[in-house]
């Protein structure tokens, strides 16, 4: 298949999370949030057994020390294998996930939930562009922070929601810069 090309015919780079990845047989999963644009349109074409050419470039994410008491997670179908990830490496650590989505078919994305550990509201997108999302998790998430030095906030969203949830949580909130890793994932057009 051939590779995936943006403007100018120049190859489109994106980052994504790797998936289960299995270094003893080489292989990975990508999963997209499916919508308009180059690497969904390549996604969609993919068969398996298609390969692409891939940087493997690590992660800027840094485990929170202390570790958190429970995960305050606010994402979207965008982020969901991030979400997954970070709900995978803190196995035995409640998580409260705020899952924002515009079409009820998400309701069956494979999100990891345990539901003994994980708490998910689903928050519907509205024409709003994320400022349904943002009143809720303001209306919802300060009771669940007892004390900001051991809360962990984790907001990955669009650029616009995501800078606006940031900015709430360290300023309104008081919450220490290393506490919330917010990723703005994807431009609201």
């Amino acid at each position: 298949m051939p590779v995936p090309r943006g403007k100018e015919g120049k190859p489109h780079q994106r980052a994504y999370t790797l998936v289960d990845p299995n270094p003893a047989t080489g292989t990975l999963t990508l999963e997209f949030a499916l919508h308009d644009g180059v690497a969904s349109a390549w996604a969609r074409a993919a068969e398996p057994g298609d390969t692409i050419e891939a940087s493997i470039q690590g992660t800027g994410f840094t485990a929170p020390a202390p570790e958190p008491e429970r995960l305050l997670v606010i994402g979207d179908p965008a982020s969901l294998p991030a979400i997954n990830s970070l709900l995978d490496a803190y196995p035995r650590t409640p998580a409260t996930i705020w899952f924002e989505t515009r079409h009820a078919a998400a309701a069956d994305l494979p999100v990891r939930l345990d539901p003994d550990r994980h708490d998910i509201r689903r928050v519907e997108r509205g024409a709003g562009a994320g400022a349904n999302l943002v009143e809720q998790v303001k209306a919802q998430l300060p009771e669940l922070v007892a004390d900001p030095a051991s809360a962990y906030v984790w907001p990955a969203c669009d650029a616009s929601t995501t800078r606006a949830l940031t900015a709430y949580l360290r300023k309104d909130l008081a919450l220490p810069k290393q506490r919330v890793n917010g990723l703005g994932y994807w431009r609201a057009a």
